[in-house]
Parts: structure tokens; sequence; C-alpha cells
């Protein structure tokens, strides 16, 4: 009798981290640290992963590209990214943009430049499975802050599907774990 117990703590922790595991996350990228200058860093998404782009403590002369692309190519049609600026305190003529460039990756989008002192924004890629990211620091005289979440949107959904939830007044969802995470997953009202 006194195993009985013992075994029901076993399973409900089984299942636990069954479940655990497959849940939504988070992957946070301190700009600094992980950016080679110089090069475009690719990074692979897919709808249970979400990116926290960040810059650390140390303001130096920087210059970052990231690429993040959906981990399932063929999936480009029916999905896009959002990203949610938490913090942006950049001056002096720093500033972040994003873009898409072709297969032989020549540049043919380029966003306006983010820069000063901005949050509670969004930026949408709806038109490709990548989009690049490119962070310009040059100034460093001041402190620079960048804290942006990049999440994997449904395009088009209009209710709640499965495993996606709606984000309030848009036509797309995201993965129903990032809902009342703590994070900007959707854009705000």
């Amino acid at each position: 009798m006194s195993s009985w117990p013992k075994f029901m703590v076993l399973i409900v922790y089984i299942l636990s981290s069954v479940g655990a595991a497959e849940r939504a996350t988070y992957k946070l990228l301190n700009a600094y640290e992980e950016c080679r200058s110089g090069t475009k860093n690719v990074r692979q998404h897919d709808s249970k992963l979400s990116y926290r782009v960040i810059l650390g403590n140390e303001p130096k002369p920087f210059d970052c590209h990231y690429e993040f692309e959906m981990y399932y190519k063929n999936a480009r049609k029916n999905y896009g990214f959002h990203v949610y600026f938490e913090d942006l305190q950049l001056t002096n003529g720093d500033y972040i943009q994003f873009g898409r460039d072709s297969l032989s990756g020549l540049v043919n989008y380029e966003s306006p430049r983010y820069s000063g002192n901005k949050s509670n924004l969004s930026y949408l890629e709806m038109e490709d499975f990548e989009f690049d990211l490119w962070i310009k620091i040059k100034n460093t005289s001041y402190k620079p802050k960048l804290n942006l979440t990049i999440t994997i949107v449904k395009k088009n959904c209009n209710k709640d599907e499965g495993r996606w939830r709606n984000c309030p007044n848009h036509n797309f969802c995201v993965h129903k774990d990032f809902f009342c995470d703590g994070y900007h997953n959707c854009p705000k009202r």
C-alpha cells in the first residue's frame, strides 16, 4: 500500500515533464555576446520558439546582422513574424532596421530605421519566410538598450484553432502557449 502513493507521484511527475517539453519556449540572444560583426547570423524558428533579442551592459561599437527564418520553408504562405519592441533606446545615429533579401542575398526591402526612445511598437513581416535585422551602434557615450520579442504568427486566423490562439484585434494567431506568459507576442491594442 505504501508504494501506491509514490507510484502516483512518479506518474504525475512524468506526465508534467512531457507536457513541459512540448510547451513553447524563449531563446535569449544577447546580441553583444552572440552576434558576430560582418557575418549574417542565421537563426531558425518554429511556432513554439520565440526569440528575445537584447543588448547587454557593455556599450561598444557594434554592427550586427541577424536573419530569422522559419524552420519549415514550405509553410511560408500561411505564416509570418511579429516583432515586439519591449524597449528601444538608441541615440546619435544608432539604429535597428528590418528587411528582406532575395536568394542571391541582395536586399529588396528595408524598413525605416528605428532609433530614439521607443516601446510598445510592432513590426510585422508577412511577405516572406525570413527577415533580416540589422543593429548598428557607433556611439559609445551612452548605454544603448534593445529588447525585442520575435514570434511566428499564423496569418488569416480569425478564431482560435487548436494549438493556435487568436491575437486580440488582429486576424492572426500565435501558439497558444505564448498567451499570459509575461511577454508580448501579440501587438498591444
